[in-house]
């Protein structure tokens, strides 16, 4: 993994930078490559960090497409944070990161 001050660290943030820019119209595709760059530094450090990073993105996407269509949204919410936080917890706790490393 490259560190913060490498210099083929600092040449790809330039690059992301410039594209990042590049795209400043579209504030979709702007969001959409800072979702990428993230899951590719996060990748970059331990795969089976980014697998728990994107099955939480997912989580979350798919309960907030629940939540949405749902007729009585004050219900859900209670519902999906918990259901998020014992995701999380289960990740924290039950599946330890130093056994990854």
């Amino acid at each position: 993994m490259a560190t913060l001050f490498s210099p083929e660290f600092l040449a790809l943030f330039l690059v992301f930078f410039v594209c990042y820019w590049l795209v400043a119209p579209w504030v979709r595709l702007q969001n959409s490559l800072l979702l990428l760059a993230g899951y590719y530094f996060v990748g970059h450090s331990s795969v089976e960090a980014l697998m728990v990073l994107v099955s939480w993105s997912l989580c979350v996407c798919l309960l907030v497409q629940i939540a949405a269509s749902r007729r009585y949204k004050d219900k859900t919410v209670p519902l999906l944070i918990t259901l998020l936080v014992s995701y999380f917890m289960a990740f924290k706790y039950l599946m330890p990161l130093n056994d990854w490393l």
